[in-house]
């Protein structure tokens, strides 16, 4: 109702009303968003880099920076027509760095579907689920080989001291984030946020239940929050946001 009421004010004045339906929802009805604990404990914190694997066209990017401006933001996108246009957003923003490969459970070159709807591009092909409640916008319109290489051997390069804040959206290959990334999420990884399915989209076992168990079983992780599920036309939960904490970050967080 709110979206359908103000998509007839101007953009500036839309996005400040829907800011602030958004904190009353979070402060009144005690519903928690996602983003704003990102950023809430992101700032608690204090660590020296914020990751955004996968982070296609960039709005998250430019939120970051936004909210954060003294924090490194590292973009993560291998595909070419999303590189493309978060290279141009990331542009003007100084504390943000650009990546163009994969994040995977191995370096070199791995194939990579491209959909018609590029937000769904991913390392695996699709299951059911898309092929059933998402239609097109799943519906793939090519294949590229990209360059690939491990969080463990990213981190070990480019940032290799001080906690990291990682948030990941990788249309279902989060275990092969988290397998190539094991010492520096056993070490160094404080906050790991990531869209989960809870239905099967892509091919493999990755979903809520699975990454769990992959940040909990010798990783030093606790669940925080999973946020608000996106549902098909039957009601049926989908896909949700979620978020991990390593352990001794809980009871900073008050």
């Amino acid at each position: 109702m709110i979206r359908r009421v103000t998509s007839m004010l101007p953009g500036f004045a839309r996005e400040a009303v829907l800011r602030l339906a958004k904190s009353v929802r979070t402060r009144v009805f005690l519903v928690p968003d996602a983003f704003d604990d990102l950023v809430r404990i992101s700032r608690l914190i204090k660590p020296v880099a914020v990751l955004d694997i996968g982070a296609h066209v960039g709005e998250t990017v430019a939120e970051l920076a936004s909210r954060m401006p003294e924090t490194p933001v590292y973009a993560f996108e291998p595909t070419p027509a999303s590189l493309e246009q978060l290279r141009k957003r990331a542009a003007p923003l100084p504390r943000v760095t650009v990546h163009p490969v994969a994040i995977a459970d191995h370096a070199g070159k791995i194939s990579f579907f491209i959909n018609e709807g590029s937000q769904t591009n991913s390392l695996l092909d699709n299951a059911e689920g898309n092929k059933k409640f998402l239609g097109g916008v799943t519906r793939h319109v090519g294949k590229i080989e990209v360059e690939a290489t491990t969080l463990d051997a990213w981190a070990a390069k480019n940032v290799p001291t001080g906690d990291l804040v990682v948030k990941v959206d990788v249309q279902g290959a989060e275990l092969q984030v988290i397998a190539g990334g094991r010492e520096v999420l056993g070490s160094r990884v404080a906050v790991f946020y990531t869209e989960v399915s809870l239905t099967q989209l892509y091919q493999g076992k990755s979903n809520l239940f699975t990454i769990h168990e992959a940040l909990t079983n010798g990783l030093p992780f606790v669940l925080y929050q999973i946020y608000r599920t996106r549902s098909n036309a039957a009601g049926q939960a989908m896909w949700a946001d979620a978020m991990w904490v390593r352990a001794d970050v809980l009871p900073r967080l008050g």
